[in-house]
């Protein structure tokens, strides 16, 4: 018959051999979890062509972004933390279209990095948040930071809201009130738009005084001095409106933002109610229009620019010379 020091041994041996199962099958489950996550993003990964995308990258033709300016560390973090409001939405196509647009801004960055290494990083941590290194960037890179945020959440043209939570939640981190928030979405309007129709002339205004931060995003002149930059800012069918006025006079100078023509068109689903077009001018500079063969022009060009020229180019335009 064993007495209590015996017993007491094999309690103590058995309570070890149960930590040592228990621990071989913590090792067990938790292989089981690393084999599972890697069959996943394996998976995830074979659904994306790296190599089109970089091709359709190319075609971007935005100037050159700031972030090729940060340290390393900082901008690995910064593609990584936009990689992650990709990685939100399981849509593959809706994916693919902001890995376009990412993958621009990653060749920017110049680091070496491979794409397809960072992606899969990415997705190991994608629920893990790391902004502190932008948090200790400036207030304009902050700016920056969530604006290209929003170019990568709005450029499938259909966003979660989750996504748009996600963004705000980053940027109260980050300090940007409500005011500076609503900037952002405004510049990030008109960066996908190249467009400010849509936009009333204060609205401008305000992302205007931003152009020296986005230059590289705003493809927009400042002022135009010479006749050979000069731009068509309305055309229109003359017979398309049902009333088309000029609002400022010919030859005047303009600067971006000014009403230059508003047109009343015809509801298309009602086809009772009229509606305002409103014209605004996203160049600086001389102000031309004219009505020529059943259409409306609105061009700005320089104080030295005449009719006769600008007919002869728009018939060059329009192939008729």
């Amino acid at each position: 018959m064993k007495n209590l020091l015996d017993i007491q041994k094999d309690v103590r041996q058995l309570e070890q051999r149960s930590e040592e199962t228990s621990q071989i099958i913590k090792t067990i489950y938790s292989d089981i979890n690393n084999l599972r996550n890697s069959q996943i993003i394996q998976r995830e990964i074979s659904d994306i062509n790296f190599d089109a995308i970089e091709l359709m990258s190319s075609k971007i033709k935005f100037n050159k972004h700031p972030i090729f300016n940060l340290d390393k560390k900082t901008k690995t973090i910064y593609l990584t933390e936009l990689l992650k409001i990709v990685l939100i939405d399981s849509d593959l196509n809706h994916t693919n279209d902001r890995l376009v647009f990412f993958q621009w801004i990653y060749n920017q960055a110049k680091i070496e990095y491979p794409m397809k290494e960072l992606y899969v990083e990415t997705l190991r941590h994608r629920k893990e948040l790391n902004i502190s290194a932008i948090d200790d960037l400036t207030k304009e890179f902050k700016d920056l930071f969530i604006t290209d945020a929003l170019l990568i959440a709005t450029i499938t043209g259909d966003t979660k809201r989750e996504i748009y939570e996600h963004i705000v939640d980053i940027a109260l981190i980050l300090g940007l009130d409500k005011e500076n928030i609503s900037m952002l979405a405004l510049i990030t309007k008109a960066i996908l738009r190249q467009d400010f129709s849509d936009l009333s002339k204060e609205q401008i205004k305000r992302i205007v005084s931003k152009t020296d931060l986005y230059d590289f995003y705003l493809l927009l002149n400042k002022e135009i001095i010479n006749s050979n930059e000069r731009v068509i800012e309305v055309k229109k069918k003359y017979n398309d409106s049902i009333n088309f006025e000029w609002k400022k006079s010919y030859k005047s100078k303009v600067v971006i933002g000014d009403l230059i023509a508003m047109d009343t068109v015809l509801n298309m689903n009602t086809l009772q109610r009229r509606e305002l077009v409103p014209y605004f001018s996203k160049h600086s500079g001389y102000f031309y229009w004219l009505t020529y063969k059943g259409v409306n022009y609105g061009i700005i060009s320089s104080e030295s620019d005449n009719e006769n020229e600008i007919i002869k180019w728009i018939e060059k335009m329009n192939g008729n010379m």
